[in-house]
């Protein structure tokens, strides 16, 4: 046994040394608040119901978007997204003109720490529903525009 190495002692992490979970709600909103998400594609669908704006992500990552924030300004729906980067391969913002017949354009870009989607009318609000969707997750920017009607 005397020419025999020593087995070589395994890599072995701490607890201590590893990144630790919130403890509490006000961290664990911090720590959530603090995730930049990268917005990497959009993508507008004509839809029976009306206008989809689709909000492609890096890696299929949630965004968060608060919908009792959505506000109209002038013949605008305005929606921000927080903590959220805009990332387009084509550069930013991201502009479409006349997607429907009484939308004039629908602008997405950058802010200062979040995104903005605004999604002007020709001649007053859009009477075209207009959903946002991201994760699987849709969100009326007109909740009380047009309904879709239920098929039987």
């Amino acid at each position: 046994l005397g020419g025999s190495k020593p087995a070589a002692q395994p890599d072995i992490s701490h607890v201590r040394d590893q990144p630790q979970p919130a403890t509490t709600v006000k961290e664990w909103i911090a720590q959530i608040e603090a995730a930049q998400v990268q917005v990497t594609g959009v993508k507008l669908e004509r839809t029976e119901a009306g206008l989809d704006i689709v909000l492609e992500t890096a890696e299929g990552k949630p965004l968060t978007i608060d919908a009792t924030k959505f506000r109209r300004e002038g013949n605008s729906l305005i929606a921000e997204i927080p903590n959220a980067t805009l990332v387009l391969p084509q550069g930013q913002p991201f502009v479409a003109d006349n997607p429907t017949v009484d939308i004039a354009t629908v602008q997405v870009e950058q802010q200062a720490g979040n995104i903005r989607v605004n999604v002007a009318g020709k001649e007053g609000l859009p009477k075209t529903a207009v959903t946002l969707k991201t994760g699987g997750l849709a969100y009326s920017l007109n909740p009380e525009g047009n309904e879709a009607d239920e098929e039987n």
